[in-house]
C-alpha cells in the first residue's frame, strides 16, 4: 500500500519545510518543530528519485540530521525527540538497532501514542519480530482507530505473513470509514491483496477499472494500475497499450522504472526475442541511474541484473545478482533481502540455471514475503502468473514451491469483490 501518494507528498513536504522554518526563525528553542522538520527532510530524502531534479540536488539527509541534532540539544529526554530519531534511523539511515533504541525510550514516555506503536511495529518486523510487530500495530489502530495510514499498515504487515483473511477484515474496516475521493486506491489496494492470495485476477481488473473510471486517482496510480494488472493478467498488448499513453514516471517504493523494461516484459511475452532485446538495452542506462542515484540499496541493482540476464550477460547479471544481495541482506533489510533474492532466482532462471533458481525460492517460501508490485513478491498470485517465472514453469519442483503457497481449503476470502 502507498499512503500518502508518493508523487504528490514532495512538494507537501517541501511547504511543511517553509512552514516549520519560519516557526523555528520566530522561536529557535521550538523542539517539535525541529522534529516535524527533519521528517519532511526525510520524507523529501526518500523520494529524492522521483522529485524534482532541484530537490535532488539540496542533502535533504544532513538537514534532517541537523533538526534532529538541535532537538537533542534542547531536550534530549524527550519522548518526540526520540521519536523522531527513531525514524530517521530506520528509515533513512537503515540502522535498525539504533532504532529500536531510541522507540523503547518513546514507549515509555508515551506508552498510548498511536505513532509510536506504529514505528515500534516497524522496527519489530524489520528485526523479524513478527508477532510483536502485529501487537504494536493492532495497538496503534486501536488508539486510533480512524487513523487510515495506521491501518495500511497493520494490512501490509499481515499480507507480509500470509495472514490475507486478516488483511481483508482489516480492509472492510477501512472502507467503512475512508471516504474514496481521498483513498481512492484503498478498493484496488484490497483486491491485490486477494489476488496475492487467489491468483484470480478478476476482482483487481474490476477495481482497477472502477478506480479508473472515477478519474481520481493520482498520476501514480493511474499509470501503475493497470500496467500491473495488464502484466499479472499476462496481456502483452495491454502493457503496450498502458504504456503507449501519456502517463508519470513508473514509479514504486522511491524508485523510478524504466519504461522498456515493461516493453521488454511485453515482448517476451510475445515470444519476440528481438524487440525484448532492444527494449532491455533501452532500460539499461536508466537502470544503471537509479543505481549510482542509490548504490547503498540493493533493489535498484537487482532490477539492473535482471536486465542483464535478459540481454545474455549471464557472469555479469549473477554478479549483479548477488552483490545486491549482500547490499540488502536479511540483517540490514529483511524487507527488501526478500524481493532482493527472488530477483536473483529470476536471473538465474533466465539464464537456464533452474537449480539455483528453485534453491533460491525455498528459502523463501517459509519466509514473511515482501517485494514490489512491479518485481517480485512470493505469493500464490505471483507465483502463479508473473511473467518472470516462465522459464520455471516446467519445472515441477516450481510447481511444488506454488503449491506450497496455494490457499488453504475451507479459508478462502469472502469479500465484496469476490
Amino acid at each position: 500500500m502507498t499512503l500518502p501518494v508518493q508523487l504528490e507528498l514532495v512538494p507537501v513536504a517541501g511547504g511543511w519545510v517553509a512552514v516549520l522554518n519560519e516557526a523555528i526563525e520566530r522561536d529557535p528553542s521550538f523542539v517539535l518543530a525541529y522534529c516535524g522538520l527533519a521528517r519532511w527532510h526525510d520524507e523529501i530524502y526518500w523520494l529524492r528519485t522521483v522529485g524534482s531534479p532541484e530537490e535532488q540536488t539540496v542533502d535533504h539527509r544532513s538537514l534532517a540530521e541537523a533538526a534532529l541534532e538541535k532537538a537533542r540539544r534542547l531536550q534530549p529526554d524527550s519522548a518526540d525527540v526520540h521519536l523522531a530519531l527513531a525514524q530517521h534511523a530506520l528509515f533513512i539511515n537503515r540502522n535498525v538497532d539504533e532504532a529500536d533504541i531510541q522507540i523503547q525510550q518513546a514507549l515509555q514516555s508515551l506508552p498510548n501514542n498511536a505513532q509510536v506503536e506504529q514505528i515500534a511495529g516497524r522496527v519489530a518486523r524489520r528485526q523479524d519480530r513478527w508477532d510483536e510487530a502485529v501487537r504494536h500495530m493492532e495497538r496503534s489502530v486501536s488508539l486510533e482507530p480512524r487513523d487510515v495510514a495506521a491501518a495500511g499498515n497493520l494490512v501490509e504487515t499481515y499480507a507480509y505473513i500470509r495472514r490475507y483473511q486478516d488483511a481483508d477484515r482489516v480492509f472492510e474496516s477501512m472502507l467503512a470509514i475512508a471516504p474514496l475521493n481521498k483513498y481512492p486506491s484503498l478498493p484496488i489496494n484490497r483486491a491485490s491483496t486477494q489476488f496475492e492470495y487467489s491468483a484470480d485476477i478478476a476482482p483487481l481488473r474490476k477495481a482497477v477499472a472502477t478506480q479508473v473510471a472515477t478519474h481520481l486517482l493520482d498520476d501514480r496510480s493511474s499509470i501503475s494500475d493497470p500496467l500491473m494488472v495488464a502484466i499479472f493478467s499476462r496481456d502483452a498488448a495491454a502493457i503496450s497499450r498502458v504504456l503507449s499513453t501519456e502517463h508519470a514516471p513508473i514509479a514504486e517504493n522511491g524508485m523510478i522504472f524504466p519504461d522498456a523494461w515493461f516493453e521488454a516484459l511485453a515482448a517476451r511475452l510475445r515470444g519476440d526475442n528481438s524487440a525484448a532485446l532492444n527494449a532491455f538495452r533501452a532500460a539499461r542506462p536508466e537502470m544503471e541511474e537509479s543505481v549510482r542515484a542509490d548504490p547503498a540499496r540493493g533493489t535498484p541493482l537487482s532490477i539492473l541484473a535482471m536486465i542483464d540476464a535478459g540481454l545474455g550477460r549471464a557472469e555479469q547479471a549473477v554478479e549483479e545478482g548477488k552483490r545486491a544481495c549482500e547490499l540488502s541482506s536479511f540483517k540490514i533489510n529483511n524487507l527488501d533481502a526478500v524481493a532482493v533474492r527472488a530477483n536473483l532466482a529470476v536471473v538465474y532462471a533466465w539464464i537456464g540455471q533452474n537449480d539455483l533458481a528453485i534453491a533460491e525460492l525455498s528459502k523463501l517460501v517459509d519466509r514473511p514475503a515482501g517485494g514490489n508490485e512491479f518485481i517480485t513478491r512470493p505469493s500464490y498470485g505471483d507465483f502463479r502468473t508473473n511473467p518472470l517465472w516462465d522459464p520455471l514453469r516446467s519445472d515441477p519442483r516450481f510447481e511444488v514451491l506454488v503449491q506450497r503457497l496455494a490457499p488453504v481449503a475451507g479459508k478462502e476470502l469472502v469479500g465484496p469483490n469476490k
